[in-house]
């Protein structure tokens, strides 16, 4: 028995294995359609037309993928973060700057799904947010308050500073790695002793890689 990642895991069933799609001509499920039939009936239902000659076109996913395939469409088809319980830990020094309030909701099988198929974490690094003057749609920065010259204002008159990228788009990234993250590792724990031929290992991911003290 091979000891595979829980990343390379994934790549493995919905890259090499799970794209073994069946023909649409003359009603042939795809591989989604074998795999829900499967876990319906418990058994596998052979649904190559015989001859066919096909090769890996009608080929039937290994079972150890549908195993896999299977724990996937069991995680959440929405995971709302505590924001006021993961704000401190998604945003550190940040946090003081973030907004009281902000929704951040996920799918964890479409998560999972798409960086199994792009074969890469979700991106979690957007840059250090910065200060800076807020530019309207004609590329000048804001002004509040009245010109009444060139270059003169009334008193008071100042231009608005926004962060760059803002304070919420970190958060969001950040959270979306952290929800990626957790459902891999609760999905390699549910698959220990589940395989015939692979033993799951925990994500080689950092569970959080912009936390650099720890």
């Amino acid at each position: 028995m091979r000891q595979v990642d829980i990343e390379r895991l994934l790549q493995w069933t919905f890259c090499e294995q799970m794209s073994k799609r069946a023909a649409r001509q003359g009603g042939m499920p795809s591989a989604w359609g074998i795999v829900e039939r499967q876990l319906r009936l418990g058994c596998r239902v052979q649904s190559s037309p015989a001859g066919a000659g096909m090769g890996d076109v009608l080929s039937f996913p290994e079972a150890d993928a549908l195993v896999v395939a299977g724990e996937v469409k069991r995680l959440r088809a929405n995971v709302v973060v505590d924001w006021s319980a993961s704000k401190e830990s998604l945003l550190g020094d940040l946090a003081s700057l973030a907004p009281g309030e902000q929704l951040l909701s996920f799918n964890e099988i479409d998560l999972v799904v798409e960086h199994a198929q792009c074969g890469i974490p979700p991106i979690w690094k957007v840059g250090s947010p910065k200060a800076g003057p807020k530019i309207l749609a004609n590329g000048r920065p804001a002004v509040s308050g009245n010109r009444y010259g060139k270059d003169l204002y009334t008193a008071g008159s100042h231009c608005p500073l926004q962060w760059a990228p803002t304070i919420e788009g970190v958060a969001l990234v950040r959270a979306r790695y952290a929800v990626w993250h957790s459902a891999l590792t609760r999905l390699a724990a549910s698959l220990h002793g589940k395989l015939k031929n692979i033993a799951v290992m925990p994500p080689i991911a950092p569970a959080a890689p912009w936390n650099t003290a720890a």
